[in-house]
């Protein structure tokens, strides 16, 4: 889908020329849309200033362009409205909100922020610079709102992968602890795959018996060293795909022939190092519930923010292709103003359009206005790199941006 946005000379009126002008394209069926973009009566300026304002123009375009594009894709991101449903907004002076496309084909200059008394290079000073701070409060709304984004993906991760090697902190709760650490008691943590739950809920009490003989007649637990574990102590603490969390309760003494029995090679059972800590546990839950919390407040915030951004941006943007359209338009055709300018809606007849264009003023090709020398408007599409037209041609590269729903 292309967009087109071309001006012609006029004799008459600019109404005359444009009904005119609508009738042949829908009598030939090469465009899918024609709308009067209305380029209101800006004032002018001398011609060395027009020109040099043509050329800086072509370079605004691009620059506000790229910042509307990054809004946009900014205010896609955070909005809770999915993309296939997705559809940006412009809001008008009397608080009306019309869709991009909307707007675009019923285009009315705002007076409220550009008089049309002030000087061209004025406005076009006023867009830049108001797009160039909205450009900057981007950056650094997004750049808050990534680093906040990655502060809670790091934390994610920290409780995130395998429990045999991920951080326990946040899994243990306060309840997995029912004996506290003593001369003679101790909490253990073991990650047993899924595949020997049965084994181990059955036997885990019983894990160091073979190694009874390991232990001196004088040690004062010889007699229960096959009972470690303080029966009935298993807990489960958590469990994934594969694998299972265990607490459980034994002797501290003999902890380290727990940790040898789970670790055989026929076991390879994981007993992970972790004292729990009230005060830890504490500030993790806290950490994570308010980086979360405030992710969700920017978030909110960002998506209100970008949508009063979009809104100016795009506006700006059609203000300075309408600016674009008068300046070519007086270079083109000379003084006074006398031009009309039509949107264009074309699908797959560029070229038809084109010629339909070129056969109705091919006449401009020899023909110079007498306000504006050879130097300046014949080879103005020369010196803009641009492929010359005996009209004037701009495109709106809404193709581009897709989230702009325009043609849909």
């Amino acid at each position: 889908m292309v967009w087109w946005l071309i001006s012609v000379p006029y004799e008459d009126s600019q109404k005359k020329t444009f009904k005119q002008i609508e009738k042949s394209l829908q009598e030939q069926r090469i465009c899918d849309a024609v709308y009067e973009f209305r380029v209101p009566k800006l004032k002018t300026t001398t011609l060395d200033t027009l020109i040099q304002l043509g050329d800086d123009l072509a370079k605004h375009d691009q620059t506000v362009e790229s910042i509307m594009g990054k809004v946009l894709r900014t205010l896609s991101e955070v909005s809770d409205t999915p993309e296939e449903d997705f559809i940006p907004t412009v809001v008008l002076p009397n608080e009306q909100t019309l869709s991009a496309e909307v707007f675009t084909t019923f285009f009315v200059w705002d007076e409220n922020q550009y008089l049309l008394s002030r000087n061209l290079t004025d406005i076009v000073s006023t867009i830049i610079k108001k797009c160039a701070r909205y450009d900057e409060e981007l950056r650094t709304k997004t750049t808050e709102y990534q680093t906040l984004k990655n502060n809670i993906s790091t934390l994610e991760r920290k409780t995130s992968g395998p429990l045999a090697t991920r951080s326990l902190d946040g899994i243990i709760r306060p309840e997995h602890v029912t004996v506290k650490e003593s001369e003679y008691l101790q909490t253990l943590f073991i990650v047993v795959p899924k595949k020997d739950q049965l084994y181990f809920e059955q036997n885990y009490e019983d894990l160091t018996t073979d190694d009874a003989s390991n232990v001196q007649e004088s040690d004062v637990f010889n007699h229960t060293v096959g009972m470690c574990v303080v029966p009935g102590s298993l807990d489960v603490v958590t469990e994934e795909q594969d694998s299972i969390l265990y607490s459980v309760v034994l002797l501290k003494k003999l902890a380290q022939d727990f940790k040898k029995a789970c670790s055989l090679p026929s076991r390879r059972w994981v007993v992970r190092d972790f004292q729990f800590d009230q005060s830890r546990y504490q500030l993790s839950q806290l950490e994570e519930e308010e980086l979360k919390e405030k992710s969700e407040g920017l978030k909110r915030d960002l998506n209100d923010w970008t949508r009063v951004a979009f809104s100016e941006v795009y506006s700006a943007w059609l203000h300075l292709k309408a600016i674009r359209v008068f300046v070519e338009s007086v270079l083109r055709y000379g003084l006074p103003p006398q031009f009309c300018s039509i949107l264009l809606n074309v699908s797959k007849n560029e070229s038809k359009v084109h010629k339909f264009f070129r056969d109705q003023y091919k006449h401009l090709l020899s023909d110079q206005p007498t306000e504006v020398s050879d130097s300046s408007a014949s080879t103005f599409g020369i010196l803009h790199g641009l492929e010359f037209h005996p009209y004037v041609l701009l495109t709106l590269n809404v193709n581009n941006y897709p989230l702009l729903k325009m043609g849909k």
